[in-house]
């Protein structure tokens, strides 16, 4: 589970059940040793007090604080949860919950493939195949590419990146050009894109950033 790798840069764990409500928010709490070996699964163990008692099985959201402010939320089922301890297994499907779109910002260099844009009325389609493209930067709410093609403020992009079907709008806002005047790329904001499509962006981030950080070590 590639998020845990670094469990020292999580500072604290919160509970909540499904209707966001907290449960139990604390820093005491242990990566166990897991008896039943569950493959691809981190086994929890919270000890306290007058900790919620719940049915086994009941479904919470085990929600992990890191240092740099982000949040990572993954829903699962309670083990035991007595008024002393609560244990509960994660696996590989989290969501990050961070709000402050421009905290998330990247850099990074992927390339990227955009099959058709639209300006004003009109839609105008690449190929196949489609116009290659590179980004350069990236955040919750947008990209920076470039790409060999006369874009203009306002074009929608249809653009596809991160997976093989992973596809999105972004409008163009901002042109970016070197002192002789050439177009050095295209800065956007990602438009009408759906909840599940922002998740998996967040993801992708989060991601981007603990393997910089894995970069970052190795210089040193």
């Amino acid at each position: 589970m590639r998020f845990l790798i670094k469990k020292e840069n999580i500072i604290k764990l919160e509970v909540r059940d499904l209707d966001g409500a907290v449960l139990n928010s604390t820093q005491s709490f242990e990566f166990a040793r897991d008896f039943f070996g569950i493959a691809g699964k981190e086994f929890i163990v919270i000890k306290g007090k007058n900790l919620p008692e719940l049915p086994k099985g009941e479904l919470i959201d085990a929600i992990f604080y890191y240092r740099n402010g982000t949040r990572v939320k993954i829903r699962t089922g309670i083990d035991i949860a007595s008024d002393q301890q609560m244990n509960f297994h994660i696996g590989n499907d989290y969501i990050v919950m961070e709000e402050r779109r421009n905290s998330f910002k990247v850099y990074v260099d992927i390339p990227a493939k955009i099959s058709s844009y639209k300006r004003n009325e009109d839609i105008y389609d690449f190929g196949p195949p489609p116009l290659e493209a590179v980004i350069k930067n990236i955040n919750i709410g947008g990209i920076f590419f470039n790409g060999n093609y006369s874009f203009a403020h306002g074009d929608i992009v249809t653009i596809n990146f991160i997976k093989d079907d992973f596809v999105v709008d972004a409008k163009i806002l901002r042109i970016q050009r070197d002192e002789a005047g050439n177009v050095m790329g295209y800065g956007c904001c990602f438009d009408g894109i759906s909840q599940q499509d922002e998740q998996i962006i967040s993801k992708f981030i989060f991601e981007c950033q603990l393997a910089e950080r894995e970069k970052e070590k190795g210089r040193f």
